[in-house]
């Protein structure tokens, strides 16, 4: 299901949150994942074809599995470009979907100086910059640099952490 689906269901549930009382809401979006099929007005130009894509990799899967059996064939610049635009155009929708989020949530008076937001992500995506597609095989950059971005009481603005963390450790932290 794409981010409007979700956000279907999640904002006529946050127009019945009482907000003065504690409530806990977790959104997960699953936008983007393979197969990128982005709406097309999110992208600044044709839509390519995911099919055509992948036919024009020999119809080679697209998994995050080391290529069996050798060397896997590496894509054209025309294939890498095409599922990296396909990828950025749902960021860009569900950065969209996301901000009719904040936009609700804020309507309703539950993105105040009091509540908590925290943004972040599973993992990236690699498109063929070490041999890989997608993720789950490695620990490059490309896989594991995700957003984290929280926003609430006693939260440090601008606050720009450069050692390297894990999600196990948002729970702690924020109990802290």
């Amino acid at each position: 299901d794409d981010a409007r689906l979700v956000n279907a269901q999640v904002l006529p549930w946050i127009q019945s949150v009482d907000k003065d009382r504690p409530t806990y809401t977790y959104v997960q979006y699953l936008d983007p994942h393979f197969p990128y099929n982005p709406p097309v007005d999110y992208l600044n130009e044709d839509k390519p074809s995911y099919d055509a894509l992948l036919a024009a990799t020999g119809n080679v899967k697209i998994r995050p599995e080391p290529f069996p059996f050798g060397d896997r064939p590496p894509p054209s610049a025309e294939v890498s470009e095409g599922f990296a635009k396909l990828y950025d155009a749902e960021i860009r929708f569900l950065d969209h979907e996301f901000q009719n989020l904040l936009d609700q949530l804020e309507v309703q008076g539950l993105l105040d100086e009091n509540d908590w937001l925290i943004l972040t992500s599973d993992h990236g995506e690699e498109f063929f910059e070490h041999e890989q597609w997608g993720h789950g095989q490695n620990l490059y950059d490309e896989v594991i640099r995700i957003p984290l971005i929280i926003k609430g009481p006693d939260a440090r603005q601008g606050l720009t952490v450069h050692s390297p963390v894990s999600l196990v450790d948002l729970l702690p932290t924020l109990c802290g």
